[in-house]
């Protein structure tokens, strides 16, 4: 009894389908208008309104040794060791991922970049085209 038990519960385990992989539907795009709504304490946060609705977005600031131009997008930064990490680079975190994206130099070292990075990516968001389609345009879960 105890083995048709066993074989009938590893035929279910087979026959059972794989989860479905569930799809995030955001309304976001280059051209989606968006206000800076706060920033501190390597948070930030902005509204972003399209054409029906408005989307809370927020998301986190790194500042990096990686320079780039506004509108790249990376999947993983470089931190150095010494003070080199003055690039601000930002991620949207909610609500969807999205890589990490380049705002631009924010101060001359590490210490004045964590103070103005989480700003800078705020206004990013609300005032730069290359940013949001390089935030918008890589999203993932």
């Amino acid at each position: 009894m105890k083995k048709r038990l066993i074989i009938a519960g590893l035929i279910c385990a087979v026959q059972i389908p794989p989860a479905a992989a569930v799809t995030k539907c955001v309304a976001l795009g280059a051209s989606t208008k968006c206000y800076t709504q706060s920033s501190g304490g390597g948070n930030w946060s902005a509204s972003c309104t399209t054409s029906d609705t408005t989307v809370n977005i927020s998301g986190v600031a790194m500042c990096s040794e990686d320079e780039a131009t506004i509108g790249t997008s990376l999947n993983s930064l470089t931190i150095s060791s010494s003070d080199g990490n003055y690039q601000c680079w930002c991620k949207m975190t909610s609500p969807a991922v999205s890589y990490w994206c380049y705002a631009g130099k924010s101060g001359s070292n590490t210490i004045s970049c964590i103070s103005t990075c989480t700003t800078l990516c705020a206004r990013q968001v609300a005032n730069s085209l290359p940013f949001r389609s390089a935030m918008f345009g890589n999203l993932s879960d």
